[in-house]
């Protein structure tokens, strides 16, 4: 029935934002171990792929959120695995022929990622994806505060002999694009 009710009973079929809902309430919750919400995250997000491919119902075809929000748990697990799975489902979502394109949010929480894995990679990895997004046509995906703030604290938080240089760098560069467009 139009009304979403058959014999009187209520019927609901879940979308990809319910999905989205539970992703985050998982990655947000007390009681569980990042690694395990972010597992749990990633077994979601791969169901509702094969949801969409078994059914070809856009009401669950995985989005930018939905993937911003599985990068996310994985970014709070603070480690290289987490930070490698977030790269991993950064370049799916690059790939030309993906349903969804990244956006700010997208590369901001893949750095967040690597600043929060605390390598000796973390500050190259995160600096990298900077300039990806430098180079994406996409406005989406330029970067703003918040990416070279996280690209400082990725420098920061590398035992790398360079990250002091590099992260004061970044800091100029910051300031030196606030000097000529004032934004």
């Amino acid at each position: 029935h139009p009304d979403g009710e058959t014999d009187g009973i209520i019927t609901v079929k879940p979308n990809v934002r319910t999905y989205s809902t539970v992703i985050d309430a998982l990655t947000k919750s007390p009681g569980m171990e990042p690694t395990d919400a972010a597992q749990a995250s990633q077994e979601l997000l791969e169901r509702l792929g094969y949801l969409y491919e078994a059914t070809g119902d856009l009401d669950f075809q995985p989005n930018t959120i939905m993937y911003n929000s599985v990068m996310n748990s994985w970014a709070k697990t603070g480690t290289m695995t987490g930070a490698l799975i977030a790269m991993k489902l950064l370049e799916y979502m690059e790939e030309p022929d993906t349903p969804c394109e990244p956006d700010v949010i997208t590369y901001n929480t893949c750095i967040h990622a690597w600043a929060k894995c605390k390598t000796k990679e973390s500050g190259e990895q995160a600096e990298l994806l900077l300039r990806r997004m430098e180079h994406r046509p996409s406005m989406t995906c330029k970067p703003n505060i918040r990416t070279y703030s996280s690209c400082i604290d990725a420098w920061c938080s590398s035992n790398s002999p360079s990250a002091a240089r590099r992260a004061h760098s970044l800091l100029d560069e910051l300031e030196s694009i606030y000097e000529e467009t004032g934004d």
